[in-house]
């Protein structure tokens, strides 16, 4: 039982240094600006994929 449960406690402990290794790597990148151009365009993306806006006609652009 004892050797199951040690088992089990290394199993999880790798699971848990791999998770805390892959999170603080993708929060570094983020934080040194690697992925600033790919939000970019995918921020452009979605901007291209929304829906047409109707346009308003109590808008009257007046030019002097």
């Amino acid at each position: 039982m004892w050797k199951k449960r040690r088992q089990q406690a290394i199993e999880w402990g790798i699971v848990v240094i791999a998770t805390m290794g892959v999170t603080g790597t993708i929060l570094g990148l983020r934080w040194a600006g690697v992925f600033q151009l790919s939000e970019w365009a995918v921020l452009d993306v979605f901007f291209r994929w929304r829906p047409l806006e109707p346009t308003d006609d109590r808008i009257t652009i007046v030019g002097i």
